[in-house]
């Protein structure tokens, strides 16, 4: 199975496109810049091996007035790779290990 790396012009490339998902497969790995402008512009990302979530009911006061609820996070980070699979596409992509990669990896997974 193959591995891509997401990264932000793929993102605007399938925003050029006209969709509004792009879908990840297991092994995928998008870059914290990509995510952003993902969330920025609307884009939904949905990852084939996260099960989507249910959404919970809204709550209500006694009145039966809607509660204001808190919306919850966003789940694009829900299955995110680890540095170690991130560092590892990088080398399948580059055939070698950049100088510096873990120290890059650990500042973008950071923010």
């Amino acid at each position: 199975m193959s591995r891509q790396i997401i990264t932000k012009d793929r993102v605007l490339e399938v925003l050029g496109e006209g969709s509004t998902e792009l879908h990840l497969e297991k092994n995928d790995i998008i870059t914290a810049v990509a995510i952003e402008v993902a969330e920025q512009r609307g884009l939904r990302i949905v990852r084939s091996d996260v099960p989507p979530r249910a959404t919970p009911p809204a709550a209500t006061t006694p009145g039966g007035a809607p509660t204001p609820t808190r919306t919850p996070p966003s789940t694009v980070h829900e299955g995110a790779p680890t540095p170690r699979q991130i560092k590892d596409a990088v080398m399948s992509q580059l055939g070698t290990e950049p100088d510096g990669l873990d120290a890059i990896i650990a500042k973008v997974l950071k923010g």
